[in-house]
């Protein structure tokens, strides 16, 4: 894995653990501007590139926990958020390469 995206892999997943820490949906930051790795591998028409698509063969985060976190942020469900934003951290923690810590 580069060296830039494995940067912009882990200020993802901290992103996602402040995002397991609110305590008001209204603090929650799920847009493609909050993420890093959005930052850098997101284009329109795809996401070249970025080590969720490679993993999950879809763009936009699709196939991970992030979908459960926009429907519990739609619904006002703070618990379901909070879960989901927890996934999310283990689906991103589980590309870092076996010879990195987070």
């Amino acid at each position: 894995m580069k060296k830039a995206t494995l940067t912009a892999l882990k200020a993802s997943i901290k992103h996602w653990e402040e995002n397991a820490e609110i305590a008001d949906l209204d603090e929650a930051k799920i847009s493609i501007g909050d993420c890093a790795l959005c930052g850098q591998f997101f284009y329109f028409g795809g996401c070249g590139g970025c080590p969720v698509a490679e993993r999950t063969g879809k763009n936009r985060c699709q196939g991970t926990p992030y979908s459960r976190a926009v429907n519990a942020e739609k619904t006002n469900d703070l618990p379901a958020f909070i879960k989901a934003a927890k996934a999310e951290i283990a689906f991103l923690k589980s590309l870092l390469p076996p010879e990195t810590a987070p």
